[in-house]
């Protein structure tokens, strides 16, 4: 189960062209639980942005359900591949919730499982801007 404590892990893209684009096939993170209440939890989380992670600490919460995890990440920039290898920050926009739920492998000591975006669309003055659902695999180490 999951304990107070930092834990390391990475996600992808499920697209390998979009990896291809951002420079990297596995982004690294580190995930923080800071309070854990019954089956509830919530922390933090530091991407690596050398390898395509986005600005700043996010957080999580999430809940366990049986053998099962589920959690909201929320970064505090949004982040936006503009070209091969370049990812502009914007400071002043939030990036969209990330879902992720995956489940415990007590046998390789890891938490595996998947994420996703939805549809969301992002405002730059007057302009909307969609962003369009994106999904990936992720691990992070127990």
């Amino acid at each position: 189960m999951i304990k107070i404590k930092t834990y390391k892990g990475y996600f992808t893209f499920d697209k390998k062209e979009y990896n291809h684009l951002r420079g990297h096939l596995n982004t690294y993170f580190e995930l923080s639980i800071k309070e854990i209440n019954n089956d509830k939890f919530s922390g933090t989380i530091i991407e690596d942005s050398k390898t395509g992670g986005i600005e700043g600490v996010g957080t999580v919460e999430g809940y366990i359900h049986q053998n099962n995890i589920y959690f909201i990440k929320r970064m505090p920039y949004l982040a936006v591949l503009t070209s091969v290898n370049k990812i502009k920050t914007y400071r002043n926009k939030k990036h969209p919730e990330i879902l992720y739920q995956g489940s415990f492998d007590n046998a390789n000591n890891v938490i595996k499982g998947i994420w996703k975006t939805k549809f969301t669309i992002i405002w730059f003055g007057v302009l909307p801007i969609p962003f369009f659902p994106s999904k990936g695999s992720w691990q992070m180490e127990l």
